[in-house]
């Protein structure tokens, strides 16, 4: 609870000077006149004012006597008003008062009273849940006094509430009704304590006002490790990863450890993938790889910038100026000077290879070295050292030179890079190695609780995943709990398809036997938030992204919204994951269809291939994985179907 400090004026309050509080006196009613003069004495005597006790009327007398005073008298009535009003507790009145800006002055009106009563009633009933919550879920620790994210998002809405400098208008109103909706849900409803913790804390992530410090550690150590590889790109020291066979993959290590991958890519897959990682962001659901776009300096553009600097020089060495006002002419040795320095300076940083500028130094001894047997021949005639001076001409003639070269071609692929660098998840391993190599994968993945299952399936419709496969998610295994603790999203760079289409989209995950399940209220709640559908809007501004492909996740995310808002107000909710993905997508009919086929398929046994969701989802759905299944030997295959039967029994023989 806050200490009230009495002596102490609120923190955006306006003292007022002695005639506009004597103006404020005259304007109160004799009622409220005479509640002030015995504020008034109630002070006075606390502040030890020596007072007989037959002199009642005091207060009276002496009320314009100290201006401190009776501006302590006029907040304390104005919280004694507001906590009757509310009908909240002493220190909630305290903290409206002590901390809106709405109370600027001295004249505060009826709208000013209205609105504080409303904020007193709000924060009222948000400490009351937040004690509700704490009594029904004691691991939310939401009464301690520590800077954890959970506590962090909680106070940030608290904050919200007190310091909004204007009028709740009717859209936050909205915004604080849905937000407690979710609370009341998991005070209401039976969660277990994981699940409540989960859906609280993919809240409250939306609800902090800066980012938490997991993600700002983690976004420095991302701008870091740019550094580095945009250095190691320089300098042709990337080292390809092991993770892929279809594309370029470079691992980026840092500390003796692989702690970053780069991916060079499209700029329009480029985009996508780090677009992917804000929406969660966005979201607040924290299962997702962080992500960063890479975008080396054009190397052709760096070198015409310094060809012409050389060429602006060649043509000042050339021209004649007055040096005074005799009409005495000569060159312009000081601006040729200028631009060849200018020049000297950008071949010399950091964004030229030194690969890039030995090739340079060539062209430069072939074009003035006269077969002269030197060592560094033509980096001296370049730079001009003393005894090897030539003119800027040859300069830019070496650059033209080079990059009409078939080795400058080379050069443009392998040192002009744009892509992705995306965080390595240490200790996790791949959904993928789950299901066919590890015999207790499938009793493993059953342990991921319902809720982070559903998360993890709505963020890929949300993102529009097309190629969510189990081999581009990592698994976080948390041994203390013998469970699995969150899911990692990587390689997004096929998401956000161009429209909502049944075979562009590939969700493993929707496969698990947790995506079968009705989703819990108190989840369906958290995307009725009204800000929603803004926030995504106002992610979406890369001009590397199709209109297209944005307004199909608009529509995608709208009729969630809409789809869950229908479901919370039926009296029981039915909708699974599933469900919501053949809504959005279609394809429901083509699932049974090839299930149906598996089914009746008599070539290994009389009652058929028993297929998985899984399978279903994972290799069987999607154009972009048809008829991809791993190709391994007999005991992998014997693995997955061990798997796939700790998973589906007894649904699966």
């Amino acid at each position: 609870m806050t200490t009230v400090n009495p002596n102490r004026f609120p923190i955006y309050f306006e003292v007022p000077n002695h005639a506009q509080l004597e103006e404020k006196v005259n304007s109160l009613s004799p009622k409220d006149k005479g509640d002030m003069e015995g504020h008034v004495y109630t002070l006075a005597k606390q502040d030890g004012v020596i007072i007989e006790e037959w002199d009642k009327r005091w207060g009276k007398h002496h009320l314009l006597e100290s201006d401190g005073r009776l501006i302590r008298a006029f907040l304390h009535h104005l919280k004694s008003a507001i906590q009757q009003e509310a009908h909240c507790a002493e220190h909630v009145a305290h903290l409206v008062v002590e901390h809106s800006p709405l109370l600027n002055s001295i004249h505060w009106n009826h709208a000013t009273f209205s609105e504080l009563v409303l904020r007193a009633q709000y924060l009222s009933h948000l400490i009351n849940l937040k004690h509700q919550l704490v009594q029904k879920y004691p691991n939310l620790r939401l009464l301690c006094e520590d800077a954890s994210p959970r506590i962090r998002g909680w106070k940030a809405q608290e904050t919200f509430l007190l310091t909004l400098p204007v009028f709740l208008s009717p859209r936050e109103k909205k915004h604080l009704e849905y937000f407690v909706s979710v609370a009341q849900e998991l005070i209401q409803s039976p969660h277990d304590p994981e699940s409540a913790e989960l859906i609280l804390d993919k809240l409250l992530e939306r609800e902090t006002l800066r980012p938490s410090a997991q993600h700002l550690e983690s976004h420095m150590r991302l701008l870091n490790i740019k550094k580095i590889a945009e250095s190691q790109i320089n300098g042709s020291g990337l080292n390809r990863a092991d993770e892929s066979f279809f594309k370029d993959l470079f691992i980026v290590p840092h500390g003796g450890d692989k702690q970053a991958k780069f991916k060079p890519l499209h700029p329009f897959e480029a985009a996508k993938e780090v677009h992917a990682y804000h929406c969660d962001r966005m979201l607040g659901m924290g299962l997702t790889a962080p992500t960063m776009l890479l975008k080396t300096p054009n190397l052709a553009v760096r070198l015409e910038t310094i060809r012409q600097l050389f060429h602006s020089a060649a043509l000042c060495s050339n021209r004649t100026i007055i040096v005074d006002e005799n009409c005495i002419r000569g060159k312009d040795i000081i601006g040729a000077q200028w631009l060849r320095e200018k020049a000297f300076s950008l071949f010399k940083s950091s964004d030229i290879p030194n690969e890039v500028r030995d090739h340079i130094f060539g062209e430069m001894f072939h074009l003035c070295g006269a077969s002269r047997q030197i060592d560094q021949l033509g980096e001296f005639l370049f730079f001009g050292k003393p005894g090897f001076e030539v003119e800027d001409k040859y300069r830019e003639c070496a650059m033209q030179r080079y990059t009409q070269s078939q080795i400058f071609k080379e050069h443009q692929s392998k040192f002009s890079k744009i892509g992705s660098i995306q965080l390595w998840q240490n200790d996790c391993g791949r959904a993928f190695d789950y299901i066919v190599y590890d015999k207790n994968g499938g009793a493993k993945l059953k342990t991921a609780p319902k809720t982070l299952v559903h998360s993890y399936a709505l963020l890929g419709i949300i993102k529009g995943s097309m190629d969510c496969s189990s081999g581009n998610s990592l698994v976080q295994f948390d041994c203390t709990k013998n469970a699995i603790g969150n899911f990692w999203d990587m390689d997004d760079e096929l998401s956000m398809p161009m429209s909502n289409d049944f075979w562009h989209i590939r969700l493993w995950q929707l496969g698990l036997p947790q995506c079968a399940q009705p989703f819990d209220r108190a989840f369906l709640l958290l995307f009725t938030d009204p800000r929603l559908l803004d926030k995504l809007k106002q992610l979406q501004h890369s001009a590397n992204i199709p209109d297209t492909t944005y307004k199909a996740q608009v529509e995608r995310l709208s009729r969630i919204i809409d789809t869950f808002r229908n479901e919370v107000s039926k009296p029981k909710i039915e909708l699974t994951p599933r469900d919501l993905f053949f809504l959005l997508f279609g394809g429901r009919k083509e699932f049974e269809e090839i299930k149906k086929i598996f089914n009746n398929d008599k070539t290994y046994g009389a009652e058929g291939i028993r297929i998985s969701p899984i399978e279903l989802f994972e290799f069987h759905l999607p154009e972009i994985g048809r008829n991809s299944w791993y190709s391994g030997d007999e005991n992998e295959k014997r693995t997955v179907g061990e798997n796939m039967r700790a998973l589906y029994h007894p649904d699966l023989p």
